[in-house]
Formats: structure tokens, C-alpha cells, sequence
């Protein structure tokens, strides 16, 4: 019986292993890790931010988004925007009510 048991634990971690390696392969792509890295630091900065600087901040992303799509990277462009907004909407409802 214990020997069953063990069996069934190495099974189990061999499994998780497995089906970790093959989410790694699923991950985020850089357009859309910056989109949420630059949402998560608005998301903070916001309580303190005056008008002027959240419009400074939001044409800085509008900037990077007109950047990508000026050099070709539409696809990139669409996956930074949304989850820049996916971000925000999940995490500061407030501030996606001011933006969106």
C-alpha cells in the first residue's frame, strides 16, 4: 500500500512537471508583458498622479502603441493595448472608469 502511494506521488509530479513545461510555451508575449507591466505602474502611481501627469502617462502609452504600429507590429500594437486595458480594468476600477 505505501508502495502504491509513492508510486502515485512520483506519477502526480512527473504530471505537474510535464504540464508546467508545456504552459511555458503559452506564455505572454513581450508586447503584452509591457502592456501590463506599464498598466500595473499606472495602476500604483495613480492615487498620486495630477490630471496633467495621468494625460502625460496615458500619451506615453498611447506613444509606444503608435510606435509599434508605425514600424509594422500591428498584432503587437493590439496585444500591448489590450492587455494594458485588461490590466487596468481587472485592477483600479476606478481608473478604468476615468480612462475607458
Amino acid at each position: 500500500m505505501k508502495n502504491i502511494a509513492i508510486s502515485l506521488i512520483i506519477l502526480l509530479s512527473i504530471f505537474l512537471t510535464l504540464n508546467s513545461c508545456g504552459s511555458e510555451s503559452e506564455q505572454i508575449s513581450p508586447a503584452s508583458e509591457r502592456g501590463q507591466l506599464d498598466a500595473a505602474a499606472l495602476c500604483s502611481d495613480s492615487i498620486s498622479l495630477t490630471n496633467h501627469e495621468l494625460t502625460a502617462a496615458i500619451l506615453a502609452v498611447r506613444s509606444r502603441e503608435w510606435q509599434m504600429r508605425s514600424q509594422g507590429f500591428d498584432s503587437d500594437a493590439d496585444a500591448y493595448i489590450e492587455a494594458f486595458r485588461n490590466y487596468i480594468t481587472e485592477h483600479n476600477e476606478t481608473l478604468a472608469k476615468e480612462l475607458f
